[in-house]
């Protein structure tokens, strides 16, 4: 049974860098992903199916409701059966800061091991990127931003010893000793080529967008 890297962290926060630097260096963040767009031109390494599936669960947008039912469970079990014969696989929706324990209890449901790795920004940084990007009042973002670490941290004192906490600025100022830890963090021993194309991925500029 293969390994599920589950990236969590608040919109704007570098989560889509630090899935797009996982899967460079070997872990399968998905056969059907999301297309880049001009919010985020590098990509998400979102699994368009469990996005989708969050997507009927929670509205980010008003991240308080959230509505989950047996048949989602189920739905969430199904799509970790899918993917048992991948050695190495990841998903990352910041949803996952809403729903994200009922994720892990599916994966705990399936006997998938799993490794948590938390994606952490300044939240004020992450609010003023929110606010450009949805062109939300100040209030509205700082709400939802706070609602979504909350839940992410609440993630990560339950499972303290499953988790590792990566800055986002770090990653950027200090790539390879970033990369280092990932990697050995969830269990991979990249390719030449996979080490490169994952130092390669990160970019300064990206500070501007906090994907």
């Amino acid at each position: 049974m293969g390994r599920c890297i589950t990236v969590v962290g608040t919109h704007s926060s570098g989560t889509s860098l630090v899935a797009g630097v996982l899967h460079r260096l070997g872990v399968d963040m998905g056969d059907t992903l999301y297309r880049p767009d001009h919010n985020n031109p590098l990509g998400y390494y979102e699994d368009a199916e469990l996005v989708e599936l969050n997507r009927k669960v929670v509205d980010w947008m008003q991240p308080r409701k959230v509505a989950f039912l047996p048949e989602d469970a189920r739905a969430y079990r199904k799509l970790i059966r899918d993917r048992a014969h991948k050695h190495l696989w990841g998903v990352k929706d910041p949803r996952l800061c809403l729903v994200g324990q009922r994720w892990l209890n599916a994966l705990e449901d399936e006997r998938v091991p799993w490794r948590l790795v938390l994606v952490v920004r300044s939240a004020d940084a992450s609010t003023e990127s929110l606010m450009a990007r949805e062109r939300l009042s100040r209030r509205r973002a700082a709400a939802i931003t706070k609602v979504h670490l909350d839940g992410m941290w609440s993630m990560y004192f339950q499972h303290p010893e499953r988790a590792l906490i990566i800055c986002y600025g770090t990653m950027l100022e200090r790539p390879t000793e970033t990369i280092e830890r990932l990697a050995e963090f969830v269990g991979v021993e990249p390719t030449k080529d996979g080490w490169l194309a994952a130092k390669g991925f990160v970019h300064p500029e990206m500070c501007h967008h906090g994907v």
